[in-house]
């Protein structure tokens, strides 16, 4: 197998509420909150971020981080300002994933599942 046909590794960052998050709150009230957001956005303007977004029971995110080795995934997922104030835990976790969809359908559109 040559390294064209090698599946796609990825770094997925489950983040989960840190020392500092505040119940009474919800995400996006959080002091940090935006930081965090902002940072996103310009991972995926770099083409580092691949995509990402919140659980929705709202316990957490995760984002895909993309062309990364495991210590650059680490560092970047450590350098979000909302874990380096506390309101978020990073977990970097490597993921391999050997199918890969080219385009996928729109929620609620007629697919065959």
């Amino acid at each position: 197998m040559s390294d064209s046909e090698l599946p796609a590794v990825y770094h997925v960052v489950l983040y989960s509420p840190g020392v500092n998050w505040d119940e009474r709150f919800s995400f996006h009230d959080q002091i940090g909150a935006q930081d965090h957001l902002t940072y996103l956005d310009a991972l995926r303007r770099r083409g580092v971020l691949a995509m990402g977004g919140p659980y929705l029971d709202d316990s957490g995110c995760l984002a895909v981080l993309q062309g990364l080795s495991p210590d650059q995934a680490r560092l970047i997922a450590h350098a979000d300002p909302a874990v380096r104030i506390g309101l978020l835990e990073a977990e970097v976790r490597p993921w391999l994933v050997p199918i890969e969809v080219a385009a996928t359908p729109a929620v609620g559109s007629n697919s065959a599942f």
